[in-house]
């Protein structure tokens, strides 16, 4: 059973640690794969070389396992049929999410804007969580969300899918014993940041502007042998950008990772101070309000 801890806080909300992360295509000591080293055709190569890498394999692995079952010198047992079969179907699930997040980022850099309504930070973070709600398998998910944050002007399904993202990559890269955090509050007055923390292996502070990059994964998260096509924090940038925001990657305070989502607030907000009364001095007597003489 999954449980949702929510609080309305104003707490601070912190970074992550550090981890060594590259492409596919390793990246030399100090180089870095954000486009300003490189020309728009060049990355646009580069990336279409390493999403053709990307679906090789699938495609390769399930050629393999129909090779195997078509074997006519071999009378293949129901056991092993239904476990290639089993493995067919996993590689072909890979291929077509592959598809599916290349197609989401193509697209989106072509179509116009899409239409945003005006909603409570809190309708964009419960609509993540249930959108995850069959993945979350007992994960512990504290939301921090205060009750008097303004309204902010986005597209409710597409943020919603950024938090996802975000969401997965902390179930997935994270043991399954800790708790994942999600948050809102106000920053400067002019920004609403939305942050998932959790208490994974984090991401060092040279490559996390890499990551939002397409096809960017890092080492640790290669060598875990956890299925991804470092596709998921691009199409969260993308989102994000087309909102007028920004993202960041940093530590959480004691270890984990801190990933924020800054979105533009249309004006300046300002926390409403209650008006506290004047205390009374000792012995002082209230004055009574005496209604005028008829």
């Amino acid at each position: 059973m999954t449980v949702v801890q929510s609080e309305q806080s104003n707490k601070a909300l912190e970074p992550r640690t550090s981890n060594e992360r590259v492409i596919r295509r390793v990246l030399p000591v100090g180089s870095r794969a954000g486009p300003s080293m490189r020309t728009e055709a060049t990355a646009v190569a580069e990336q279409l070389a390493v999403a053709a890498h990307e679906l090789r394999l699938p495609l390769s692995h399930i050629k393999g396992f129909i090779s195997t079952l078509r074997r006519p010198d071999i009378e293949w047992e129901a056991e092993t049929r239904r476990d290639l079969l089993a493995d067919i179907e996993v590689e072909t699930d890979r291929m077509s999410d592959l598809l599916e997040s290349l197609v989401e980022l193509g697209s989106r850099s072509r179509r116009p804007p899409d239409p945003l309504d005006l909603v409570h930070p809190a309708t964009v973070i419960d609509g993540a969580i249930r959108r995850l709600r069959g993945l979350l398998a007992g994960r512990v998910i504290r939301r921090y969300v205060a009750a008097d944050l303004p309204l902010v002007r986005v597209n409710v399904s597409q943020m919603e899918r950024a938090l996802t993202n975000l969401l997965q990559n902390a179930i997935k890269y994270t043991p399954s014993a800790t708790p994942i955090e999600i948050s809102a509050r106000i920053m400067q007055n002019t920004e609403l940041l939305l942050l998932v923390e959790d208490r994974g292996p984090g991401v060092s502070a040279a490559h996390r502007e890499d990551i939002l990059q397409p096809f960017v994964r890092t080492r640790e998260a290669i060598g875990s042998g956890v299925p991804g096509n470092g596709l998921g924090l691009a199409i969260c940038h993308s989102i994000v950008r087309s909102h007028g925001g920004r993202m960041t990657v940093t530590d959480r305070p004691g270890g984990g990772a801190s990933v924020g989502i800054f979105l533009p607030l249309k004006q300046p907000f300002f926390r409403r101070q209650r008006v506290q009364s004047r205390p009374r001095r000792a012995g002082s007597r209230s004055r009574r309000c005496r209604s005028p003489a008829r």
